[in-house]
This record gives structure tokens, sequence and C-alpha cells, in this order.
């Protein structure tokens, strides 16, 4: 079969695709194990695996046996779908929230080589959990999809274009595997997440918020109690008992209200 080879890219898109046969001739020779940086390289050159691909020491990019990912375009936050570019580079992923993110690069697999993928050790220290399938099968084409849970209790920063992901690459053992039947990812396959650690925090901010607002209401009551009492204490007019019993009863039911109050947020 003949195939027409693909250049290295470096940061321009491009839709070249070739169609690997179901024995392919990488270094058939060779025992199965990981690629290093060389035979990445080469696998770049002739079935365009990963693109756009950056090759240069100072992307940081092409390491001796992996290869670092770039975070996407698109992301889901909860309900809302973030683009991420240039203008707009930031993902902002509050605590105990979740993300769903893509890589900036697409993939097209050589049909005996898999990929291994997973969050890099910086982004794990700073707090992020990655939770997705560890292995990319021959075959497979186009982005990688993940979620990326935010364990730490302060927000988690990404920028786009910015590494984030690790994969290596094994060769498999020779001979026939099933053609990848699966059709091309996309963001819309994967829905929306709801983290429930975050709508729970949530609930309990805004219970929070509720009980400040009632205990600023019941102690603004209170003066409102007391000063009419001091008014009518200062004043020649005598009290009826009826007035009296409606003062203690107010009195009595702020404090019980300011202890209901106290009690909640103790045990919120």
């Amino acid at each position: 079969m003949n195939r027409k080879p693909n250049r290295i890219v470096k940061g321009e898109k491009t839709e070249e695709q070739v169609d690997l046969p179901t024995e392919v001739t990488l270094l058939p020779d060779e025992p199965p194990g990981v690629l290093v940086s060389s035979e990445i390289i080469e696998c770049v050159k002739r079935y365009n695996m990963i693109d756009p691909f950056y090759p240069e020491k100072e992307k940081d990019r092409l390491k001796p046996a992996a290869y670092h990912l770039s975070l996407g375009k698109e992301c889901r936050v909860g309900e809302k779908t973030i683009f991420l570019d240039e203008k707009n580079p930031y993902l902002r992923i509050e605590p105990y929230q979740v993300a769903i993110v893509e890589t900036l690069e697409e993939l097209n697999m050589p049909s005996n080589v898999i990929g291994r993928w997973n969050l890099r050790i910086s982004c794990v220290y700073n707090g992020l959990l990655w939770v997705g399938g560890p292995q990319v099968d021959p075959g497979y084409r186009g982005h990688l999809y993940c979620p990326l849970y935010n364990l730490s209790t302060e927000p988690a920063v990404l920028e786009y274009g910015q590494p984030f992901a690790t994969i290596d690459f094994v060769r498999t053992t020779p001979g026939r595997s099933v053609g990848y039947a699966a059709r091309r990812k996309r963001m819309a396959d994967y829905g929306f997440l709801k983290s429930a650690p975050k709508v729970t925090l949530d609930e309990v901010k805004a219970a929070t918020r509720r009980m400040q607002i009632f205990e600023t209401t019941m102690i603004t009551a209170m003066g409102i109690i007391i000063a009419a009492l001091s008014i009518l204490a200062t004043s020649n007019i005598v009290p009826s008992a009826a007035t009296l019993l409606i003062a203690v009863g107010a009195v009595a039911t702020f404090i019980a209200g300011f202890l209901i109050g106290l009690v909640s947020r103790k045990n919120s």
C-alpha cells in the first residue's frame, strides 16, 4: 500500500489523515515496548499521529519516551460550555468542581500502537484529579476528553495551550486486531457533569447566607422593640397589660429565633 508521508506539524491545523491497513510495518522486527522520542517522531512523519506536534526542545512537549498534551479549546464546567482561545485563555475550576476538557492535539493512532495517558504530576499537586480511560486504542482518531476534579480548597486555573497531560505510546504484539469501529468523539457526546461535593457546598453557603439575613433582621427587630419600650418607660402613658404582653412576647420571640440561628449555623 502506498502511503503519502505526513510532515511534522508545527502549530498549523491539517485535515490530512492516513488510512492504515490491519497490519502495519512500523518497525515490525522490534519487540513490543514503549516508543522512544525518535519513534514518536517517525510515527508523526508517517501517520500524523499527533497534530499539532512540537518537537522543539524549547516547547517542552517531546520527552524521551512520552509527549505532553495541551489544553484544548472546548471545556464544560457545570452546565456551561466554555471556549478558550488567546483572548480568553483561562479555565477556572472552583474547589470541588468538575470540568470536562479536551486536548488541543488530535491523535491518529497506528494499528499496532496504543497510547496511555494521564494528568501531569504538577497538576495533581495543584489539587486536580484526572478521571478517564487511560488507554487510547489502535486506530483511534480525534481529540482526547476527560473530566478534571478540583479536590483542593483553592481554585485551580489552567491556560489554553498549557501542557496538562502526558501520553506514552506502546507497540503491540504482532498479529491482527479488530478495526476501531467507533466514530470520532466530540464534546457533545459527554454531556454535562455536576460535582456532588460542589452542589452540597453551594447549598451550605446558601443556607449560611439565609441565616445571616435572618440574624440581621432579628437584631433590627430587637432594636425597634427596645426603642419602643424605652419610649413607653419615659412617657406618661401607662401601658396596658396587653401592650406589656406583646412586648414580652416580641422579646421572647427574638431570643428564641436568635438561639435557633446560632444552633443552625453551628450544625451547618
